[in-house]
């Protein structure tokens, strides 16, 4: 698995307030492969400097991390002074109420 998919996966997980598997992570994938390129291709590159910034800032993944540590990082990121930041975890934060959402409501 890339390092993009297992911290989409983290983040899902952690934004769904689910620390276990769950099913929410298929519908964000699948989402951020329907995107066009232009955008697909940025949130890509922005997911895995975050994970990067993670690994560099806290000596491990973000999926490796315990689950109060996410919730502590992507806390930080809500609350920062730089727009990109709180969007980036907006983003993900709207596909996983989708998903969660779209599986309660259908069933998915």
């Amino acid at each position: 698995m890339s390092l993009y998919d297992s911290t989409v996966i983290a983040l899902v997980h952690t934004l769904a307030r689910r620390p276990y598997i769950v099913k929410e992570h298929r519908f964000v994938l699948r989402q951020c492969l329907a995107m066009p390129d232009f955008l697909g291709s940025a949130m890509e590159l922005l997911t895995i400097f975050f994970a990067i910034y993670v690994i560099a800032s806290t000596f491990a993944p973000f999926h490796r991390l315990s689950f109060t540590e996410r919730i502590r990082i992507l806390g930080r990121l809500q609350n920062s002074r730089i727009s990109v930041c709180r969007d980036f975890v907006r983003f993900y934060q709207t596909l996983t109420t989708f998903s969660v959402a779209s599986e309660k409501e259908w069933g998915v």
